[in-house]
Parts: structure tokens; sequence; C-alpha cells
């Protein structure tokens, strides 16, 4: 052998080491779709308990605080009510204060304080109702645990599809449908093909005969470029799956039940009762509004009796007459009314 042409063979033999191994990129894409599946079902199975848990935690704390919270939204709405009640009378009784002046203005204060009236009226059933409808939606937060929404995304079992769709090559590629013996060879051999899948549990010959079936395509032999395609668009599929679910299960952990029940099993872990702690903390706050209450009933009390004192003075006092004589009147309930 020639000095040169061995040169060259050691040359290419170089060449070849040298040269990177192009990976399969099927077995890629089939552990691809794998970690997909498999990242699918643990996220599936984490967020079907999570749910579960939830939903048991939040119908306990209804069962068991729901009454307690009902008595301390009403106490604090008493609060409210009297304090609107007695903020009302203070003004009465500063508008009551004024009727010993002229007619006009004694006409001007009666109709001012009833304006306001009407419209603080308004302001606090605007802000009662809105602050009731605050408390109830908190506790219902707290006590109903967000529902997950997969916005209709279902990952079945292989089984379950392997079946599904080996009937439906069945019915279509069954030899007994065939109308001569052209035909009946035909469909033999694609039904061979098919139990040959099916045996295999290879879902991507399947699928991709059930594809070509539907669009009306021949069903030759299946090459290696659309296999990689459609595991890669599978595996796409249910990695975006995965995101949803990932996106609902830290939706559910970040809401209100989730840290509630956290709570509620970090004292359980600490021998301590979550629901009996929370019922006599709430209870407690309901006493004090009550207790709250009963004071602004009284200073209630006394302002309508410092109103009724006022009232009378006014009445009793004469005033002075509208007009250019400007003289002294008793007070006239109709005409000042």
């Amino acid at each position: 052998m020639r000095p040169e042409t061995q040169r060259a063979i050691v040359a290419r033999r170089s060449l070849v080491r040298a040269a990177p191994d192009r990976p399969d990129p099927i077995p890629a894409a089939e552990r691809r779709l794998a970690e997909a599946l498999a990242e699918v079902t643990r996220l599936d199975l984490e967020l079907e308990s999570l749910s579960l848990s939830l939903g048991e935690f939040g119908r306990e704390y209804e069962a068991r605080l729901g009454a307690v919270f009902a008595e301390l939204d009403l106490g604090e709405r008493l609060v409210r009510r009297l304090q609107w009640l007695e903020d009302e009378a203070g003004r009465l009784g500063e508008a009551m204060a004024g009727l010993g002046r002229s007619a006009a203005e004694a006409r001007r204060a009666a109709r001012w304080p009833k304006a306001r009236q009407k419209s603080g009226r308004r302001r606090a059933r605007g802000a009662a109702e809105a602050e009731a409808a605050e408390g109830a939606e908190e506790r219902e937060d707290r006590a109903r645990p967000e529902a997950a929404d997969l916005g209709g995304l279902e990952v079945e079992p292989d089984e379950v599809v392997l079946k599904r769709l080996f009937r439906r090559l069945a019915r279509v590629l069954h030899p007994d449908l065939a109308q001569d013996d052209a035909e009946r060879k035909r469909l033999s051999d694609l039904m061979a093909r098919v139990n040959a899948a099916y045996a295999d549990r290879d879902r991507t010959a399947l699928e991709l005969m059930a594809e070509k079936l539907g669009a009306g395509e021949p069903l030759g032999d299946l090459s290696d470029a659309e296999r990689l395609a459609h595991l890669t668009k599978r595996a796409a599929a249910l990695e975006r799956i995965a995101a949803s679910l990932g996106r609902e299960k830290a939706r559910l952990e970040g809401s209100h039940t989730f840290r509630l029940r956290q709570e509620a099993l970090r004292r359980t872990e600490a021998g301590r009762d979550y629901f009996e702690e929370t019922r006599a903390e709430v209870e407690a706050e309901a006493e004090h509004a009550f207790a709250d209450a009963l004071a602004r009933l009284e200073r209630l009390v006394r302002a309508a009796r410092d109103l009724e004192r006022r009232r009378k003075q006014a009445m009793s006092e004469p005033s002075r007459r509208s007009g250019p004589t400007g003289a002294l009147r008793a007070f006239d309930p109709l005409s000042e009314s």
C-alpha cells in the first residue's frame, strides 16, 4: 500500500472518530412524552387531594364556626346602626338650637338637616351594606375553598385510549367488511398492523393510523418523521396541561382557605385545637361588640333626652317674626315645621 493511501485512510478514520454521534430523536421524544405524562399524573393527583382536603376543611369550618361568626356580624351591625342614630341625634340637636333665629333661617336650618339626614342615611346604609357584604364574602372565602377549574383538560390512561383506538380501527378495517378477495387481503394486512401495534401498546402508531383513516389518507408504513412529529405534538400538549395544573395548584395554595388550614394543622401538631381557640376568640369579639352596643345605646338615650329638652325650650321661647317689623311672637309649630 502506498504511503499516501495509508495517510488518507488514517485521516478518514480520525475524522470518523472525531465526528459526534447523532442521537436518535425518536427515543428522546418518547422520553419527553413520558416525563410530561408523569408530571401531569403527579400534579393531577396532588390537585385532587388538595381540593378534597380544602373542601373538607371548609365544611368543618362552616359547621363549627359559622354560628359564632354570624353572632359577631350581628353585634358589629348593631354598633354601626347605633353610631348612626347617635350622630343623627346630635345633628338634630344642633338644628333645634337654631330655632330661636328668624323664621327664614329656621326654615333653611330645618331643610338642611333633613337633606343631610337623607344623605347620611344613604351613606350609612351603603356603608353598612358594603361592610356586611365584605364580611360575608370574607367568611365565605374562609369557609369555602376554591374549586379546581382545569378548563376541560383531562388525561386518560393509556389502556383506555388504546382500547378505544383499537375498536375504532377494527370497525373500519375488519376483513369481514371486504367486498372481494383483494379488498379482504388489504384489510387483513392493515388489521394485522393494528393488532401488532395494540399488542406492543404502540399508542403513537394507532393514533397516526386513526388520523390518516379519518383524513382519508392511505395507511402506508409510518415514517420516523411522522412518528417524531406526533410524539412532539403529544408531549407539547401534555406540557401545557401540566402548566395549567401547576397554576391551579398554586392558586389553591395561595387561597385564604389554604392558609387557614395550614394554621389549623400547625396548631394540631402543637397539641392545640384551632376550631375551639378560634371559637373562643370570636365569642370574645362578639361579646365586646354587644357591650359596645349597650354603651352606645345609653349615650343615645341621653342624646334623645337632650334633644327633647331642646325642643321644649325652643317651643317655649318667642322668636323674631319675619317681616319689616321683626316683632317677637310665640313659636308656631305649623309654620316652623
